[in-house]
């Protein structure tokens, strides 16, 4: 719920990932409609690769790219091209915490603007828990170095509970804030799915 707009949302996604012993790497997509009952539906449209190779003593290297197109904000498509530095500061078999910095090119384009290039900074850590529930959570702070009035900020994360089989019941959470957003955009979309998945 939106203020006084109800908002259903069906999700849909996918992915493939590998991990070797001195390398990970995955790319996921996910679709999100927002059936609004005040105003006309949204989509948003997500698609995450990266690439981790893995260093002694808890130090990577990360790789990545994100793709992102969010009609709620209006943003016709963002692409984030980066790198950054991580450490892994709790590195146990059921707990794993991740500490990483880097920089990031930003080339996005909202509705009726044209598009830009900045360059950004990435501030941000990672939990992950795999235990009777597996939960994975991720924040990541976004400065603008070109504009140092605008941060943004990424939260993402996920609960899963296994049922039967490969199948899972998951709850998924994202949230995303822009300091800045072109005059008239909302300045922060969050939202919150219920479904199935399964692993293989």
């Amino acid at each position: 719920v939106r203020g006084n707009n109800q908002v259903t949302q069906m999700s849909f996604g996918g992915g493939i990932g590998y991990d070797a012993t001195d390398f990970e790497a995955s790319i996921n997509a996910t679709t999100i409609i927002n059936e609004q009952t005040a105003t006309q539906d949204t989509r948003r449209v997500t698609l995450n690769g990266n690439y981790t190779h893995k260093f002694k003593k808890g130090w990577e290297a990360i790789g990545l790219y994100q793709f992102e197109s969010d009609e709620q904000q209006n943003l016709d498509g963002r692409s984030l091209f980066g790198g950054a530095i991580a450490k892994r500061i709790v590195n146990q078999r059921r707990h794993r915490v991740e500490l990483y910095g880097g920089l990031a090119v930003n080339s996005e384009k909202f509705a009726d603007t044209a598009r830009t290039e900045t360059l950004e900074g990435i501030v941000g850590a990672r939990y992950r828990m795999r235990w009777a529930v597996d939960a994975d959570l991720a924040f990541t702070v976004l400065p603008n170095l070109d504009d140092n009035s605008r941060v943004r900020t990424q939260m993402d994360g996920s609960l899963s509970v296994d049922l039967f089989s490969d199948f899972d019941f998951k709850v998924t959470v994202y949230d995303r804030y822009d300091s800045q957003p072109p005059p008239g955009n909302e300045k922060n979309d969050s939202g919150v799915t219920l479904g199935l998945s399964w692993e293989y």
